[in-house]
């Protein structure tokens, strides 16, 4: 039995064993978590590899950790993680990722080349250059105090605020690799620049400038997912992603309380 693809008869792959098909699943979870896609779409999406390769889909369960993506066998209780070293939204990464599944799922290509495609495209990194992600963010803290107090000098504090604040972020997570840290790093550094800015009565309205800077680090659409998890019916997941929205507001917040209670 085969299939046409253009003008050339291809044949079916043989059915791939069990551990093949967690290979594939594990490593498209922790590409589209690692691309911050909800957990809903990526249950569902494996879930679609599952039935294409006539697998039931009560064999397998997905589990979306912080730092893993695990696959649990439930006729024998075996457990499959793979490690989930970072997080970011990525569209483009998703996007590649989903035409691979479709042409999967369309039988143009067989399991050992999905899971080829796939690892492609993992090892690649698509993400903005860290000069445009720098600009962008600083562009975020600007235009938020534009918003807040209209447009005057405190755009440009802003902004070169916001200039510092990210690069200093994307530094130290780099060098620590801990993203608690990193943001823990970037408030406080934002906060002592203010403080330094108003002692010198360069800076008269610090909290609204605060309040831009940190904007870009804001945890709004981690908490969102979160509370789809848990409407979706994932109480796990949903109680993990709100714990890390609950973190990262955490640790903006507390320099703010600490530096500016204590000195403003």
């Amino acid at each position: 039995m085969g299939y046409i693809v253009g003008k050339k008869e291809m044949k079916m792959d043989s059915q791939p064993n069990f551990d093949d098909i967690v290979q594939v699943c594990l490593l498209y979870g922790k590409i589209l978590q690692e691309s911050n896609a909800t957990s809903d779409m990526i249950n569902a999406n494996i879930h679609k590899i599952i039935n294409h390769l006539n697998i039931e889909n009560n064999e397998l369960s997905t589990f979306n950790a912080e730092t893993s993506f695990v696959i649990i066998n439930r006729h024998d209780n075996t457990v499959k993680m793979i490690p989930v070293e970072k997080s970011g939204y990525n569209f483009e990464k998703i996007l590649r990722v989903e035409r691979v599944l479709d042409d999967f799922l369309a039988n143009k290509m067989d399991t050992q080349s999905f899971l080829n495609e796939l690892r492609v495209i993992n090892q690649k990194n698509y993400s903005f250059p860290e000069k445009t992600r720098i600009i962008s963010a600083a562009l975020v803290c600007g235009g938020m105090n534009v918003i807040m107090n209209g447009l005057n000098w405190n755009f440009f504090t802003t902004f070169f605020l916001g200039i510092i604040g990210y690069w200093s972020y994307l530094k130290i997570k780099e060098t620590t690799k801990i993203n608690i840290f990193s943001i823990l790093s970037y408030s406080t550094i934002i906060c002592f620049f203010i403080v330094c800015l108003v002692k010198v009565h360069v800076v008269s309205e610090p909290y609204s400038i605060l309040f831009s800077c940190i904007m870009p680090l804001l945890p709004g659409t981690t908490f969102v997912n979160a509370i789809r998890a848990m409407m979706d019916g994932d109480y796990l997941t949903g109680m993990i992603q709100s714990m890390d929205a609950f973190s990262t507001a955490l640790m903006l917040g507390l320099p703010v309380a600490i530096i500016f209670s204590s000195v403003l």
